[in-house]
């Protein structure tokens, strides 16, 4: 298999000594690290050095710059024969060859990886990361947008919301002031949602995911790196059944079985997908999701729970090491362009002041978790005040694409681990059970 095509490499040089107009093109599209040609490296960097002089690269400049790099002038300037016109193909044909390399390193880098890791599914993971880097850079993404363009995909989209063709601009939660003040989440979006110990972070986050499941038919991941698959079902029948979990360490009735039996006949053939495993780094986290997301020709949301559990670089120091996994975290989501939930732990300094609204500056162990993230979410009730239906909030503390921020008024419903938007509850009562609490 040939991996490279030096003379390609040359000729597509020597085309943007002949037309000088190319030289942006050529930098938009190529780098050094691209050419193999000895030669071409040389001229490329020449080019380097005239782009950051505002000079233009003429043949007699390459002559006498390729004479003091000790390389004959007439092997490239005479001997090749550059049509401008051909630019574009020369370029694909250079970056191809570039691919082929980096796959046939990436094959050398699993072989080694084979022979170091005996655990197959964290080689399995590896292996999916290599490819992945291997590859990426050809990934074809539209980064530069004329205004005029980007007017118009807006005036699209907001037509496309007037005429019903689109219900929403970002996937609503079903929880009415939640969805009116956070404006749904976006795709392409981190959104961390923070809690102390036992708020329930994780319970809001699975809420969500039990309420776009139960509403339509969404493809949602969730990263359980805490509980376990079977707990997060038990959790899932629990608000779409309402029978309490109390009841499944003591007898259920009939009633009560009939109730779980027509959730799981409603939840079956959902779209929530659990992966229990722990100890996980952020490269195998992102490799998991891009395998699913190929699987199921893609997701509408990834939950993540939580952040301190991610398996970090110990050669950083703990705060530049969380940093870095947000911000791989958020790069993933802008790359698939799906909304990522992230659950993180506050730190423990006023857990026992839990009268204590808290704040961005909990957020633990790295204090640009908020600076990363597109959103910022806390859940937060008072932990002191015991019952079947306990007051929450939600406060969104950062949106940097929806309506605005604030305090939300929630109830926290602890036997079905469900939180309920309070407009609900005003509208609709209590959910059923309320009145038999503490008998």
């Amino acid at each position: 298999m040939r991996l490279a095509d030096p003379e390609a490499e040359l000729t597509l040089l020597m085309s943007v000594v002949q037309n000088n107009n190319l030289v942006d093109d050529l930098f938009e599209n190529i780098s050094e690290s691209d050419l193999t040609d000895n030669r071409a490296k040389k001229i490329f960097v020449f080019f380097q050095k005239c782009y950051k002089e505002n000079k233009k690269p003429s043949q007699s400049k390459l002559w006498l710059y390729l004479k003091d790099k000790n390389i004959d002038p007439e092997t490239v300037i005479q001997d090749i024969i550059a049509v401008p016109s051909e630019f574009g193909d020369l370029v694909n044909r250079v970056r191809e060859m570039a691919v082929k390399r980096r796959i046939n390193q990436a094959l050398i880098d699993i072989t080694e990886k084979m022979r170091e890791e005996d655990n197959i599914e964290k080689l399995s993971d590896e292996v999916q990361e290599i490819i992945f880097t291997a590859t990426a850079k050809e990934k074809k993404q539209k980064h530069e947008f004329k205004l005029a363009e980007a007017m118009m995909d807006f005036f699209t989209e907001i037509n496309d919301l007037a005429e019903g063709r689109k219900k929403t601009r970002g996937i609503y939660t079903g929880y009415p002031a939640f969805d009116y003040k956070f404006g749904g989440f976006r795709k392409g979006q981190l959104t961390v949602i923070a809690g102390r110990t036992s708020m329930g972070k994780t319970a809001f986050a699975l809420n969500i995911a039990h309420n776009l499941i139960k509403r339509d038919n969404y493809k949602i991941y969730l990263m359980s790196l805490e509980m376990n698959a079977k707990e997060i079902a038990e959790r899932v029948v629990a608000q779409n059944s309402l029978v309490p979990t109390s009841k499944y360490n003591a007898s259920i009735t009939r009633v009560d079985r009939d109730n779980i039996n027509l959730a799981i006949n409603r939840l079956y053939e959902k779209d929530l997908w659990i992966n229990q495993q722990r100890g996980l780094s952020v490269n195998q986290i992102k490799a998991i999701i891009r395998r699913k997301y190929r699987e199921l020709e893609g997701l509408d949301m990834v939950i993540i729970d939580y952040l301190q559990m991610i398996q970090y670089d110990s050669r950083n120091n703990l705060a530049k090491a969380v940093g870095d996994v947000v911000l791989e975290l958020r790069n993933l989501a802008g790359e698939l362009e799906i909304p990522i939930i992230l659950g993180c732990q506050l730190s423990r300094g006023k857990e026992k002041k839990h009268k204590a609204r808290p704040d961005l500056s909990e957020l633990r162990d790295s204090g640009n978790i908020e600076e990363i993230a597109d959103s910022v979410v806390f859940v937060w009730r008072d932990k002191e005040e015991e019952g079947f239906a306990t007051p929450a909030k939600i406060i969104v503390e950062k949106n940097r694409s929806g309506p605005g921020t604030g305090e939300l008024e929630f109830v926290w419903y602890a036997d079905y681990l469900y939180f309920r938007d309070q407009m609900l509850e005003d509208k609709d009562g209590p959910l059923p059970g309320w009145k038999e609490w503490g008998r």
